[in-house]
């Protein structure tokens, strides 16, 4: 049973907010020295999970790649770099990957 006067969270709310504060794409630049850009963590579409899931990496490039997944490896990068640009963007978001809040240690 909800309380009442109880906020309603809306994702399209939440969304936009995180595309204002613009955390939706991570920007980077490939070995190749051409822009790319990925779906930030919040945004990755299920089939990225789901290839993250089965440790898929190609699989996992190409979901948060797209149409740019084949310029980005055959300019010479790799999808397991993507694990390097995720990390980066986590630590300028001042998260560490791997921990959280409610991780005890």
């Amino acid at each position: 049973m909800s309380k009442p006067n109880k906020k309603v969270l809306r994702l399209s709310t939440l969304r936009q907010s995180a595309e204002e504060r613009g955390t939706a794409d991570i920007p980077f630049e490939g070995v190749d020295g051409e822009m790319y850009s990925i779906p930030g963590p919040q945004f990755w579409p299920d089939s990225a999970h789901e290839a993250a899931s089965v440790n898929d990496v190609p699989g996992m490039g190409r979901a948060l790649l797209g149409e740019q997944y084949d310029a980005f490896t055959k300019g010479g990068n790799r999808s397991a770099d993507l694990a390097l640009v995720v990390e980066a963007y986590a630590e300028e978001q001042g998260v560490t990957l791997g921990e959280s809040e409610g991780s005890q240690g």
